[in-house]
């Protein structure tokens, strides 16, 4: 009896954990009672089998959804992306920003000069901007900057004494012209310098600015001027300097001499000249 259910346990074992062979493995075992082992051990490992082949539809099922989705999101974003380039090219997006940049200048034309001291980084950047108009907005302010935002500013104002657009060097001698005193004093030679640019408006803004500094230092600075002025033949712009400097040139001798010098070669020429 006893070897009988060690048999039977042995046979319960077997039939739970191994799925048979033939269907007579399936047939009742009255001593043992093994076929509802068996059968529930089959009906187990069925469930295992479908919960695996469901877990893995699944995370298929997820990932090609995912796949969708980012393969969505990128269309989408693609596509936005190209009616955008579409409606804004390059070339349309950089007009807009001059635009854009040309009409904040003139906004700030409106604004009083204490207010506009507070731009007069950003006017000094457009000067040299590349388009054209933004540099002769900006160019324009400088004239309505009052003196101290011009004196706080000198060195970024004289530093475009050189620039490549003549009107914005016109505007520049106006503006150390506009302050005087020590700043424009700094600036002289750089003002003799500019007797001999190839434009014209920017020789007399030079004239004029010549003529506010203090007697001595225009002494100083007279003779360089009238070898300058000798050199270019302009006689408008000679006659002016003589009429504009000499009166602020009382006792200074050897300057008043080049001046006259000056004076006569500018009539001689001028005699010379058809119509003169």
């Amino acid at each position: 009896e006893s070897s009988r259910r060690g048999a039977a346990v042995e046979l319960s074992f077997e039939r739970k954990w191994f799925v048979p062979l033939t269907p007579t493995q399936f047939l009742p075992d009255a001593a043992t009672n093994g076929a509802p082992v068996m059968l529930l051990s089959a009906s187990r490992i069925l469930l295992a089998f479908f919960t695996i082949v469901t877990l893995a539809a699944l995370a298929a099922l997820h990932t090609l959804s995912s796949t969708t989705l980012t393969s969505d999101a990128e269309t989408r974003r693609h596509d936005q992306l190209t009616s955008w380039l579409q409606l804004h090219p390059p070339r349309q997006a950089s007009h807009d920003a001059e635009l854009l940049r040309r009409r904040m200048l003139g906004s700030m034309i409106e604004l009083p000069p204490a207010e506009l001291a507070k731009h007069v980084p950003a006017i000094l950047a457009s000067l040299d901007h590349a388009d054209h108009h933004v540099r002769r907005l900006a160019a324009g302010m400088l004239e309505r900057l009052d003196l101290a935002a011009l004196q706080q500013h000198v060195d970024g104002i004289a530093r475009h004494l050189k620039h490549v657009d003549g009107q914005v060097r016109t505007r520049v001698v106006e503006a150390l012209a506009k302050m005087g005193g020590a700043e424009l004093g700094a600036q002289a030679p750089s003002l003799v310098t500019a007797l001999s640019d190839p434009d014209a408006a920017v020789r007399w803004a030079a004239v004029d600015a010549l003529a506010l500094l203090e007697p001595t230092l225009l002494g100083t600075h007279a003779l360089k001027a009238v070898d300058v002025l000798l050199e270019q033949n302009d006689l408008s712009i000679a006659k002016a300097a003589v009429s504009s400097w000499a009166p602020r040139l009382e006792g200074q001798e050897e300057v008043l001499g080049a001046l006259a010098k000056l004076n006569m070669h500018a009539n001689a020429f001028d005699r010379m000249t058809p119509g003169g």
